[in-house]
């Protein structure tokens, strides 16, 4: 078993319900993408160890909510394609601001996150 991250001791979610960060699938769509909860975003946008969780998540975790971010988000990043939806609500209407992207629907809002950067092809 390996140890556990120091920042997991300083994050905001530590001694909260899991279950709020592995929300159900919709109804009838048992194997249908899951959007990030309500109580979940409030979390993870005023964690002081988000980047950290988020990173974590790129390289370890598949399902639930990490870091602000969703499994969707998550292939997403790692594509190098950039959020164009609220986390929350799914709205489409967004809009960038100096610390990230704020939802014109709900009024949440997230840190922009930088895809990370690609690899060149090897040589031929």
């Amino acid at each position: 078993m390996s140890a556990v991250p120091d920042w997991m001791d300083r994050a905001a979610c530590r001694g909260l319900d899991v279950s709020i960060f592995y929300p159900e699938a919709p109804p009838g769509r048992k194997n249908a993408p899951r959007g990030i909860g309500i109580e979940a975003a409030r979390v993870c946008f005023g964690c002081p160890v988000q980047d950290e969780c988020l990173g974590w998540a790129l390289r370890n975790e598949r399902f639930g909510t990490w870091g602000g971010t969703t499994e969707v988000d998550r292939v997403a990043m790692r594509k190098g394609i950039r959020r164009k939806q609220c986390p929350v609500c799914g709205s489409t209407r967004r809009q960038d601001t100096s610390a990230g992207q704020a939802c014109m629907s709900c009024g949440v809002s997230w840190p922009t996150r930088q895809p990370r950067e690609k690899a060149d092809a090897p040589a031929r």
